[in-house]
């Protein structure tokens, strides 16, 4: 299985949830999966037997309590008519017709978007321990997939799902066989997940996930914000696409693409001389592919333009009304900046991620909310409506936008003057004096005093101005200087030389 990296969130609760035990601690059965030792069935002829190939391709999950499970197309593989006539025809006694009805059974045309037929799991079941006869007495009760998973009666019985019948299903099985039957389900019932609808997974359901990495965790409500967000904003190439959502014991989740190159801030800790598509056009394709994704989410498609195009509407309440077609991100940083690997060209492609804290609006709110009905994002590229000290100011999408040159202005310093570059810039920012003096700040602006000590307009640092001045009109320059401090190896050979600051709060107010 690929390297999978999911956001969970659990549910809202007092107290602290804990990962659930197994599906054999909440079971009145104590053996272990384990502990079965499955016997070779392999043909004279040397044909491995279904039931070896099964178990040859079962997998480990990644959580706490590792667990077994079977990929679907591990078992599209595997299960074919050929395979399963072959079986029956080695452990049973069967005419023809019969056999012809019996292989139908199990494997008819294809049904569902899984791939996966109607007596598939069923069968996969009973070939990982050995009980290829009972498909027989399955069939003839009308057993199938959709019967799946069995459950206890009580404590005693094992009935399938769905099931009215009164026929005792596992007549003349030994005890321990029909605990691992309850047991070994669980490995065929891998979740098939659609985009488009949010699962809610059974406890026994094992994630099949052979390597996972936890990398976000919130609230119920930043799952239905971020969930809502990927919905609405819909499928850009520039926007992370949301796989899958689904909740499993006692957790929520977001399932997406693995982002080969990691985050921009993985991709500017490396020297765009060391990467061969990182060039002027492939940085001007980016930008522009990040201002219109976020242009998306700015004026995302009205609920009527979905349903005209045939993609699923976003409704926002029961009456199903949409008129919240003006979002915001919130939240744009280094680290919610993705590089994933283009589909065709031999190149990294950027893309824009995370939408927690995300929020839509109707044309009459999309400019009215106040700095303190959000979380700030990022502290780097914060805007200066998001402090307290401005809080006359409304949060609109133009908050965005000033995160994005943000980080423009930093992927231009990374094109010209690589990582150490970034980090001069860096600390040029903390080095400059704000006002009122309380700490260093990696903010691109900063307050000013006004009349009788009062807080004056935010402005553009000093030091902002002067370094993006000197990258669009004196580039050899700095890269001159950049490249003097890296072999000298001290900063201080870096002269950093700031304008005057006389009239920066009338010629750069924000």
């Amino acid at each position: 299985m690929p390297y999978q990296t999911i956001d969970t969130w659990p549910e809202a609760s007092a107290e602290p949830i804990s990962e659930p035990s197994t599906t054999l601690a909440d079971s009145p059965i104590t053996s272990s999966p384990e502990s079965y030792n499955p016997r070779p069935c392999s043909s004279p002829e040397g044909d491995e037997s279904i039931h070896d190939k099964l178990w040859a391709r079962v997998l480990q999950d990644c959580s706490d309590t590792p667990k077994k499970f079977l990929s679907l197309d591990a078992q599209e593989e595997i299960i074919n008519e050929d395979s399963v006539r072959r079986d029956l025809t080695r452990n049973l006694s069967l005419g023809p017709t019969e056999l012809d009805e019996l292989v139908a059974f199990i494997c008819p045309g294809k049904c569902g978007d899984s791939g996966l037929r109607r007596g598939k799991r069923l069968f996969a079941v009973l070939a990982l321990i050995d009980q290829l006869s009972s498909i027989l007495v399955f069939k003839r009760e009308g057993i199938d997939d959709s019967h799946l998973p069995f459950r206890r009666n009580g404590k005693s019985k094992l009935i399938p799902r769905n099931y009215s019948g009164s026929f005792e299903l596992f007549q003349g099985w030994r005890s321990m066989a029909i605990m691992d039957f309850e047991n070994y389900q669980w490995y065929t019932l891998t979740p098939f997940l659609r985009p488009s609808s949010l699962h809610c997974l059974e406890h026994g359901i094992i994630l099949p996930w052979t390597q996972c990495e936890r990398v976000a965790e919130g609230g119920q409500s930043i799952f239905d914000g971020e969930r809502a967000g990927f919905r609405k904003s819909g499928q850009h190439r520039h926007l992370t696409e949301l796989l899958a959502s689904f909740q499993h014991r006692g957790r929520y989740y977001l399932l997406f693409p693995w982002a080969y190159g990691g985050t921009l801030d993985d991709l500017w800790g490396t020297s765009p001389n060391e990467l061969a598509y990182v060039n002027n056009q492939w940085v001007a394709r980016q930008v522009y592919g990040l201002a219109d994704g976020l242009s998306r989410v700015h004026h995302v498609k009205s609920r009527q333009e979905n349903i005209t195009k045939g993609i699923e509407a976003v409704l926002d309440d029961k009456q199903g009304h949409d008129d919240k077609i003006f979002g915001r991100h919130g939240d744009i940083k280094r680290d919610n900046v993705l590089l994933f690997q283009s589909e065709h060209r031999s190149e990294g492609v950027l893309k824009l991620s995370d939408f927690g804290l995300a929020v839509f609006h109707s044309k009459m709110s999309k400019s009215t909310e106040r700095p303190g009905s959000v979380r700030p994002c990022g502290l780097a590229y914060r805007a200066p409506e998001a402090e307290a000290e401005f809080s006359d100011n409304r949060m609109s999408p133009r908050y965005d936008i000033w995160c994005l040159g943000c980080l423009y202005l930093d992927m231009l310093t990374w094109l010209l003057l690589g990582p150490e570059g970034l980090n001069i810039f860096l600390e040029k920012r903390l080095q400059e004096k704000v006002y009122p003096v309380r700490f260093e700040t990696e903010y691109f602006w900063k307050s000013t005093k006004g009349s009788r000590g009062s807080l004056g307009p935010p402005v553009v640092k000093s030091s902002v101005r002067y370094h993006a001045a000197m990258q669009t009109k004196r580039p050899q320059r700095m890269r001159r200087r950049v490249g003097k401090a890296q072999r000298n190896d001290r900063e201080s050979d870096f002269r950093y030389e700031v304008p005057d600051e006389e009239d920066e709060a009338t010629d750069y107010s924000i």
